[in-house]
């Protein structure tokens, strides 16, 4: 199994441990593809109300002016899908 295919599978069970630890190991989380079709994997954590994933992301250095192919920041995305947790812990990053 990949590490992009790991990170994937740990963002859509919003496994914070198991995101930290692939970015510990040195995992790029600024360079994986949702199911190898743009955008990234941290606007998607977004849309999909993952907010652990998106709290680990940020904590292992995820680009945060990352946008969707639609031109959205996981905080429009966010705010669009009406996930207000994540709207919080992006609004403080």
């Amino acid at each position: 199994i990949t590490t992009s295919i790991q990170l994937v599978s740990a963002i859509l069970t919003n496994d914070y441990s198991k995101i930290k630890s692939l970015g510990e190991q040195g995992v790029d989380v600024n360079n994986v593809d949702f199911f190898n079709i743009p955008p990234t994997a941290y606007p998607q954590a977004a849309v999909y109300g993952k907010s652990e994933a998106i709290m680990a992301l940020l904590e292992c250095g995820v680009d945060k002016a990352a946008r969707d192919k639609q031109g959205l920041t996981a905080l429009e995305l966010a705010q669009k899908y009406n996930h207000p947790r994540i709207v919080e812990i992006l609004s403080k990053s």
